[in-house]
């Protein structure tokens, strides 16, 4: 009776359970027809197809503004090398400027010094006296007295001088000459120093012009003789810088004056290179 009773029960459960099937594998089938549908088509597909451009958007007609161009990645790139380049060009400029004032600043500063030196170094000049044309047989010639003046507060250290003083119808060249007889550490104290040379003739080896038909002729500027004076002082000042006065002048029996010959170009001070030695002639 119990196992009777046990079977029942299990039956009971067992057969409601079985109508269920069927039900969910038809669910099942109509889930799978469903999601198989084709999806539906808008009515106006056609049109859409048809037109062509329908899915395209429109062109723009509108023109571009005219920031549209710096909009773009690329320019801000370009804006930055020109950026560069322009403070690489301010740099050289600034660059040159420095180094110009520098430049300049050093020229100023030599200027200065050069402008100390003129006033301190020795500096020499020199002025003949006019000729009396008169002998004196003493001295067995006709003299001309000449005055050399130290300009500065220094002493001139003499190299090599030499003068010729000459009566002569022509400018002569290749004339040996007589010392003016300068000492040659010449000191501001000894400023002025005068000095006397006799007139010559034109021989190589000059000797005391003593004709006085020459000296008539050229006191009253006849006859074509001419008084010249040739000469130079080469010296060196105490800064080691060297100079030479030359002296290239003739007598002017019109105006009374010793003038500078022709235009004048071997009348001159100037300052030379160093010597390189003893035997340097610097004519």
């Amino acid at each position: 009776m119990l196992k009777r009773v046990l079977v029942t029960a299990i039956l009971a459960i067992a057969v409601p359970s079985v109508p269920c099937q069927p039900n969910q594998a038809a669910d099942k089938k109509q889930g799978t027809s469903t999601q198989s549908q084709p999806s539906s088509i808008p009515a106006n597909a056609a049109d859409k197809d048809s037109d062509g451009n329908a899915n395209h958007p429109k062109a723009n007609t509108d023109p571009p503004k005219w920031y549209t161009a710096l909009e773009r990645p690329d320019w801000w790139l370009v804006l930055a090398a020109f950026s560069t380049l322009g403070v690489v060009c301010w740099q050289s400029i600034e660059t040159r400027k420095a180094a110009q004032g520098a430049k300049d600043n050093a020229i100023a500063a030599l200027t200065q010094i050069e402008f100390l030196k003129s006033k301190e170094r020795a500096q020499l000049r020199i002025e003949f006296a006019p000729p009396e044309f008169n002998l004196q047989p003493s001295l067995g010639g006709y003299p001309v007295n000449f005055r050399i003046t130290l300009d500065g507060t220094t002493r001139a250290y003499v190299l090599q001088d030499s003068i010729l003083v000459y009566l002569s119808k022509s400018k002569r060249i290749a004339t040996s000459r007589k010392s003016f007889g300068i000492a040659r550490n010449l000191r501001p104290e000894d400023s002025p120093y005068d000095g006397r040379t006799l007139i010559y003739n034109t021989e190589s080896f000059p000797e005391p012009e003593t004709d006085p038909n020459k000296f008539h002729c050229a006191r009253r500027g006849e006859d074509g003789y001419t008084l010249f004076a040739d000469g130079q002082i080469y010296y060196r000042d105490i800064f080691g810088d060297e100079w030479i006065l030359s002296i290239d002048r003739y007598w002017d029996t019109v105006v009374k004056v010793w003038a500078p010959y022709s235009s004048g170009r071997d009348d001159t001070h100037r300052k030379v290179e160093p010597r390189k030695s003893k035997s340097h002639n610097p004519n």
